[in-house]
């Protein structure tokens, strides 16, 4: 990560917050959402941009893999494409601020006791504040 994104994303990830991401089997009984991809049978993996609706095991996963785009390319991608689904599809902009609020999410990329910077560049960071901060309104 250039110097400049690193500040920018430290400065970011510094701001006051109430979601949590942990990881979904180290943590498992503290998580309360899990928001990695699904096995979805014979068609692969479901996750945001093939989940049917929003809820489904699997809807907010990142359809970007580390493995196959570098972290933060991967969750780069995973930002663009979560912010245009929730400008394009209402229903789902509702069930993140409805299903997501408040809860702690689980995925594969940290523990909860990790925190940005240090810990991992993730997808469920990018969840986590955007109900944060966009979808949740809150009190002056």
């Amino acid at each position: 990560m250039s110097s400049d994104r690193a500040e920018n994303y430290s400065a970011f990830a510094r701001r006051p917050y109430t979601h949590l991401v942990g990881h979904a089997k180290a943590d498992g009984s503290e998580t309360e959402i899990y928001v990695g991809r699904a096995n979805a049978g014979s068609d692969g993996k479901r996750h945001l941009l093939n989940a049917e609706e929003p809820g489904a095991h699997g809807w907010l996963g990142n359809p970007f893999p580390a493995e196959a785009f570098g972290r933060e390319e991967s969750v780069a991608r995973f930002a663009r494409a979560f912010l245009t689904v929730l400008e394009r599809r209402p229903e789902w902009r509702r069930a993140v601020a409805e299903k997501v609020a408040g809860k702690t999410l689980g995925c594969w990329c940290q523990r909860l006791e990790e925190r940005p910077p240090e810990a991992d560049l993730c997808h469920a960071e990018v969840i986590a504040r955007v109900a944060d901060r966009v979808l949740v309104r809150r009190e002056p």
